[in-house]
């Protein structure tokens, strides 16, 4: 599993057009097609930063993740 910058990593062939846009979560590394990510999945944007968590992490760290929201969300 390598490290993911869970902005999405696009990738083609020496002479194709089209591009193939994929979206890692950045816990598990899972890999989901598309450049929107799937229903379930979370979208957090941290320090200028956008990380994405497939829906199974983003289930298992739910607390960790209420934690991190700004007081005024609250």
């Amino acid at each position: 599993m390598g490290a993911s910058t869970g902005r999405g990593r696009r990738g083609a062939a020496a002479g194709e057009r089209a591009t193939a846009i994929m979206i890692d979560c950045d816990l598990c590394g899972t890999t989901a097609p598309g450049a929107v990510p799937p229903l379930g999945w979370v979208v957090s944007r941290e320090r200028g930063s956008v990380q994405h968590y497939c829906d199974r992490c983003a289930r298992e760290n739910v607390r960790n993740i209420e934690c991190r929201l700004e007081r005024s969300y609250w």
